[in-house]
């Protein structure tokens, strides 16, 4: 009996010795099984890394690559080409002559890129805007064959890689006085928006404003077609009647008809709502007056500078001169602009900007500008020979 007990023992203990082994076995197994299964059925984007461990660094940008009819220029023999778009921009234009004037080069003036192809140019600049970029895919196709590189002011050619695009982050410009009033308003609150237009540079921007405050309510959105030019002022008046707890109003078209809509509702200038100013002299003068009806009276101004056409000479004349196009200065949505800093005006720095623009008089047509220094463009935008 004794002897049956301890053959029975033997064989419990054997039996259990397997049943821990195999055990051990299966959960060693399992880490890395489901590795290699996490591996073969996920992708790069499923697979969210270990605590502590760096992401990836997405891949860089590259400088576009020209064909063997580009060469490097001396700066006797450099022809920049400038095609003009807008009359409403005459600062532009002498932006970029001055550039010229300042490096000597010689520049020309062309109804179209096609008619400077064919003068020979060594590069050419094309004022542009996000409405009519995307009519000139053909010509840059056409230059960049004949190894002609073509900045592009404010706008990126739509699935356009054989071209530069020299201009401000848009997101970054509605963003900044977005988050301006978001903090003026303490997060919350009833807003007005305007952006009328389709497929505007600064929609993301707005859209990331308004999912990251869900507690700001836009009560009002003209988006689309919208003539703010006609409708605005009087519209202002509406808002602040229907929406009395209306908190601010944000507009990109027509900025400074939100001044005069406040004043036509007969509002004191203490019980404004938020408002951004037009970045030229005619809105700096609007809101000088305003702070004399009331020191406390606070606005924001963001810069869009015409300076884009002076800084891109530079960069023109950079590359023709041998200088490579860094990697890590390209960004936006083609991987080919190169941003230039947004000017941002407030009650702080107010007095400076008002010193220096309004002895060129008040005038809706002249606008806040920028240039970046030439040591700035050759350091942040190229590397050395």
């Amino acid at each position: 009996m004794k002897r049956k007990k301890f053959m029975l023992a033997i064989t419990f203990l054997f039996l259990l010795s397997i049943l821990i082994t195999g055990c051990s076995e299966t959960a060693a197994a399992i880490p890395e099984t489901a590795e290699e299964q996490s591996v073969e059925s996920s992708t790069e984007e499923d697979v969210a890394p270990e605590a502590g461990e760096a992401l990836v660094d997405s891949p860089t940008c590259q400088a576009i690559e020209f064909p063997d009819s580009f060469t490097i220029k001396e700066p006797q023999d450099i022809v920049i080409g400038y095609v003009k778009r807008f009359e409403w921009k005459p600062q532009q234009t002498s932006d970029f002559q001055q550039a010229c004037d300042e490096l000597g080069i010689e520049c020309v003036y062309g109804d179209d890129m096609f008619q400077l192809i064919d003068q020979g140019v060594s590069a050419i600049i094309q004022d542009a805007d996000y409405i009519s970029v995307d009519g000139i895919a053909g010509a840059v196709n056409s230059a960049w064959e004949k190894g002609i590189p073509v900045f592009v002011l404010n706008a990126v050619p739509s699935e356009m890689n054989h071209a530069y695009t020299v201009s401000i982050d848009y997101n970054q410009w509605a963003a900044i006085s977005l988050e301006w009033m978001a903090e003026k308003m303490g997060g919350e609150g009833e807003m007005v928006l305007v952006y009328p237009g389709m497929n505007l540079p600064y929609m993301d921007g707005i859209e990331k404003f308004l999912a990251k405050y869900p507690d700001i309510i836009p009560v009002e959105q003209k988006t689309d077609i919208y003539n703010a030019h006609d409708d605005l002022q009087s519209d202002v008046v509406n808002f602040v009647n229907t929406y009395p707890d209306l908190k601010a109003i944000w507009t990109t078209e027509q900025i400074n008809r939100v001044y005069w809509g406040l004043g036509d509702a007969g509002i004191a200038v203490e019980d404004y709502p938020l408002i951004v100013t037009a970045a030229n002299t005619e809105g700096l003068d609007m809101w000088i007056h305003k702070m004399e009806e009331d020191p406390n009276f606070e606005s924001i101004a963001v810069v869009d500078p015409a300076g884009v056409a002076y800084d891109t000479v530079y960069a023109a004349y950079y590359l023709l001169t041998g200088y490579p196009i860094n990697d890590a200065a390209l960004g936006g949505e083609n991987c080919t602009t190169l941003s230039v800093p947004i000017p941002v005006i407030t009650s702080e720095n107010l007095e400076e900007w008002w010193a220096a623009y309004k002895p060129l008089g008040i005038s809706y047509d002249i606008w806040l500008n920028e240039f970046m220094t030439p040591e700035m463009i050759r350091e942040q935008w190229f590397l050395e020979k």
